[in-house]
């Protein structure tokens, strides 16, 4: 299986994957649950990606980081790992749990009355778009920060004008923007060429999961290739893909390196700014 779904559909899956022994690949999944002897991660995992958010808030004078979950175990993982980080530099750290559908707004004026000097948001793209108006109306104006799961388009409409100034880290690079990667501007290129419009957010990432089956099967040698050939050979393997490289745990198909990529809402999009936390504004 080559996934870009969400994690409760590739867990639902890996039963019976694990069971005959064919390998998972996933370019959007990162539960560390998943880890299993078939699942293959192609990007770092859901505690992972908030290490440059930790390098971006440790040891900064902002007060107390407010860290808000959605009560998933995307959320928990993501605000645990990160309060951990912060707690070890000495940061002050206050967790609220909010469900996705709920109202945020005592939680936004608890970050005001808290002077937090920065929010965290541990969820997907619709708690945070609400947790993104009730800031607003609350009058608060520190660093707003959030994960993987809100680089959607949905936050950004959800969210309107509250959107404007939010950060977030991805696994995900935007191809046509000037701060890619060279190959994945290449790839944008011939994208636009053959469809007429840009390439959709994760089109990166599925081509490069694309041709890194098709290296391991090549480099089988063999003159036919199954499924399950590729479970013991994927986790071996290296790819240098056009949006990061790709080189894995052997033990249990965790994915290894940065590939991180750090962006700004600015007029109504998601604007990359590097693959460093250095790269965010002060």
């Amino acid at each position: 299986m080559l996934a870009a779904t969400a994690g409760p559909a590739v867990g639902a899956a890996l039963t019976g994957y694990d069971k005959a022994g064919l390998p998972v690949l996933t370019v959007t999944d990162g539960d560390t649950t998943h880890l299993s002897r078939v699942y293959t991660c192609l990007r770092p995992n859901d505690a992972y990606q908030m290490r440059p958010v930790a390098e971006y808030l440790t040891g900064r004078d902002r007060g107390t980081t407010l860290l808000v979950d959605d009560g998933t175990t995307y959320g928990w993982q993501t605000t645990r790992f990160l309060s951990e980080a912060l707690r070890a530099g000495k940061n002050l750290v206050t967790p609220a749990t909010v469900a996705a559908d709920a109202d945020h707004t005592a939680v936004a004026r608890d970050a005001v009355r808290a002077a937090a000097g920065a929010v965290l948001y541990g969820g997907g793209p619709t708690g945070a778009a609400r947790l993104a108006r009730a800031l607003t109306a609350a009058g608060y104006r520190g660093r707003t920060v959030a994960t993987r799961a809100v680089h959607d388009l949905r936050f950004l409409q959800e969210a309107g004008e509250s959107a404007e100034g939010w950060l977030l880290v991805s696994t995900a690079v935007d191809p046509s923007s000037a701060a890619a990667p060279p190959a994945a501007r290449a790839f944008d290129t011939a994208f636009r060429a053959r469809h007429d419009r840009p390439a959709p957010l994760h089109a990166a990432e599925a081509y490069d999961a694309v041709h890194l089956l098709a290296r391991c099967a090549r480099d089988l040698g063999r003159a036919q290739v199954g499924r399950g050939d590729l479970v013991p050979t994927l986790r071996a393997t290296t790819h240098e893909g056009v949006s990061k490289r790709y080189a894995f745990e052997q033990a249990n198909g965790t994915y290894t390196g940065d590939g991180l990529f750090c962006y700004e809402v600015a007029s109504a999009r998601f604007r990359l700014l590097g693959t460093r936390s250095t790269a965010w504004p002060g």
